[in-house]
């Protein structure tokens, strides 16, 4: 049924802990502009926000210029899924905690 050309994609889990304020704000935007159709100035090519967190999918490359934005731990990660060829990242709130990961109290 599905042979060696069958396409696979792979998601990162991780949990929502891992976004500061400043990320979760800049995901918010995203998704923003991403439902306004300004998709040209978008840093991911797609972007939902979940009841227990987010879903980004990635570009495959890292030479977009924007996503060397300072935006707390979002690009690191970003940029560290997509070297490890990564399709996808999820943000979600049952994810793992990675103790190698900066974690964030939003109180």
């Amino acid at each position: 049924m599905f042979g060696d050309d069958t396409e696979t994609l792979s998601v990162l889990s991780l949990n929502t802990a891992h976004l500061s304020v400043n990320d979760t704000d800049y995901l918010n935007q995203l998704i923003e502009m991403y439902r306004e159709n300004e998709m040209s100035e978008l840093d991911v090519p797609f972007i939902e926000k979940r009841q227990s967190g987010y879903i980004l999918e990635l570009y495959s490359e890292t030479d977009d210029p924007k996503l060397a934005q300072p935006f707390d731990n979002l690009f690191t990660v970003i940029n560290s899924a997509i070297k490890k060829n990564f399709s996808y990242i999820e943000f979600d709130c049952d994810a793992k905690i990675y103790p190698s990961l900066l974690t964030y109290d939003k109180g």
